[in-house]
């Protein structure tokens, strides 16, 4: 634990960048609650990083009365955004962050506390790098931010995805049919391991194991051999076949996302074998909605890490969990590669054990 230093006034900002997930505002209130108690004034950057670049009007002063209730509420009450990094392109990083640091003088920030996850942190890690005072606090539905064991987030998304794969179970027994629920999760298939567990999913498909659909379908036989009529998958965005890529679709705005694995599996299977297969695609759903009490408490007790490195003026750093304690890791030592399912995780051992296929 962080020994706090003597106590003296700051101008603390608190940013929540990039996605939004469950547990913004929790972790938004713990922190405006103990730096009260500290002394601190507290601010809120509007819109992530996107509040550096719209000038001084974006800050918005945080009190108790500001914060309270809101541990209770989804999403986040300083806005946030996705969109782009403003540090990619070589050639205009020097003047955002020229543009960042010009905007951080004018506000008079002491510290900032920024909620983000693993695109959002890099982002954090450009601007310690040029001296402004930044800890971090992790926070994806995804749970993939190297560094950190769990992020703000994720446990709720899990609890929301075990309830979709619930229902489509007890539906899938009513009409006799296949169901597949294709869940969030990018390169990582926390979500979908857990969620398929706590729902008994018949198979799991990970991003973590290149799955054989002959393997699918034979254990799918087996299932209906031994008089099963309903079968469960449950599969994460960035799950590949063997031989195969990774799938894509094109948003609104013209971008490839991951998506399309979930309808894939459904038609092979109907190709195979005739069974009547249907593909629920959870999206964004798994973002929404109040956190459940494991990331409430997460993010209280991110919270307060975070703020005892402030106190302790060691700034540069990020909070996580590491064989189930809190601890902190300096920005530098940030992992470019995301945090992904072991292979000999006891989660993959557990369900494998239990009899769901992983397609392996």
């Amino acid at each position: 634990m962080v020994k706090n230093s003597k106590k003296h006034s700051l101008r603390l900002a608190i940013a929540t960048c990039g996605g939004d997930c469950p547990g913004l505002n929790a972790a938004i209130s713990a922190l405006v609650r103990q730096a009260a108690n500290q002394g601190y004034e507290t601010f809120g950057i509007k819109d992530g990083m996107n509040g550096f670049f719209e000038g001084s009007e974006t800050l918005l002063p945080l009190t108790l009365e500001t914060v309270h209730g809101i541990q209770n509420i989804g999403g986040t009450i300083l806005g946030t955004s996705n969109k782009g990094n403003p540090f990619r392109d070589e050639k205009g990083k020097k003047q955002a962050l020229a543009q960042v640091q010009k905007t951080w003088r004018k506000l008079g920030i002491d510290g900032m506390i920024a909620i983000g996850g693993d695109g959002s942190h890099y982002m954090m890690k450009e601007l310690v790098q040029v001296g402004i005072n930044i800890v971090g606090i992790p926070k994806t539905i995804d749970n993939d931010l190297g560094g950190s064991e769990i992020s703000i987030g994720w446990s709720t998304a899990v609890d929301t995805a075990t309830a979709a794969a619930m229902a489509l179970k007890t539906s899938a027994e009513a009409h006799s049919r296949t169901m597949i629920l294709e869940v969030m999760g990018r390169d990582s298939g926390h979500i979908a391991l857990s969620a398929g567990i706590a729902a008994e999913a018949d198979c799991i498909l990970l991003p973590e194991i290149e799955f054989d659909m002959t393997k699918v379908i034979k254990h799918f036989q087996k299932k209906v051999s031994g008089g099963r009529t309903a079968y469960l998958v449950v599969v994460a965005e960035g799950a590949v076949p063997s031989g195969m890529d990774k799938m894509f679709k094109t948003s609104v705005s013209g971008a490839l996302v991951l998506g399309g694995i979930g309808q894939h599996i459904a038609s092979t299977l109907h190709e195979q074998t005739g069974v009547d297969a249907r593909t629920t695609v959870l999206g964004h759903i798994q973002r929404g909605g109040s956190p459940n009490a494991s990331d409430k408490i997460l993010a209280s007790r991110f919270a307060t890490y975070a703020l005892d490195l402030v106190t302790a003026n060691d700034f540069g750093q990020i909070v996580g969990v590491k064989n189930g304690k809190l601890y902190h890791f300096p920005y530098s030592k940030l992992k470019a590669a995301r945090y992904k399912i072991p292979l000999n995780s006891d989660l993959i051992h557990t369900a494998e054990s239990i009899g769901i296929c992983l397609g392996r």
